[in-house]
């Protein structure tokens, strides 16, 4: 039994370390396949799919070069331009784009669409107009201060 272990661990050999990573190359296609799947199932891949897609129907260009032409239109100024996704599935992406106009009579409203995405089908659903409701930020409840008595301490003076 000692004589099996003292001859059967021994340091690796050129034979070991090349059987070892021949195993290993055989995997490589499928990391690419797992790197590429994630790479186009993130935020930043349903962002770009939604940017580079085909303008809504009478339009022409790309969503970009729509949104583009629609703040060129708005008589006013179009502030805080906002791009934003969250994830909805596992390949699913809610993509919505919001902006603030002043209008020159100094009215402030939002504007904002939404578009689904499925970024392992490279499939874009949208444009939908976002109620103005949605748009405003949640109200945090603010807490209700209660008024805090001082003691007096015998002992503090400013000297």
């Amino acid at each position: 039994m000692a004589l099996s272990m003292l001859l059967g661990c021994g340091p690796t050999t050129y034979f070991d370390e090349d059987l070892y990573y021949d195993e290993d190359a055989g995997r490589e296609p499928e990391r690419d396949v797992v790197r590429t799947m994630s790479e186009w199932n993130s935020v930043d891949a349903a962002l770009e799919l939604v940017q580079q897609a085909e303008a809504p129907e009478g339009y022409e260009g790309t969503v970009l070069d729509w949104l583009a032409e629609l703040r060129d239109g708005v008589e006013g100024d179009v502030m805080f331009p906002r791009w934003d996704s969250r994830r909805k599935g596992a390949n699913r992406f809610e993509v919505t784009y919001s902006h603030t106009v002043i209008d020159y009579d100094y009215n402030i409203f939002k504007t904002g669409y939404s578009w689904d995405v499925d970024t392992m089908l490279k499939m874009v659903h949208g444009p939908e107009d976002i109620p103005p409701e949605d748009l405003e930020p949640p109200q945090r409840p603010t807490p209700a201060l209660e008024p805090v008595e001082l003691l007096p301490d015998d002992d503090f003076t400013l000297e």
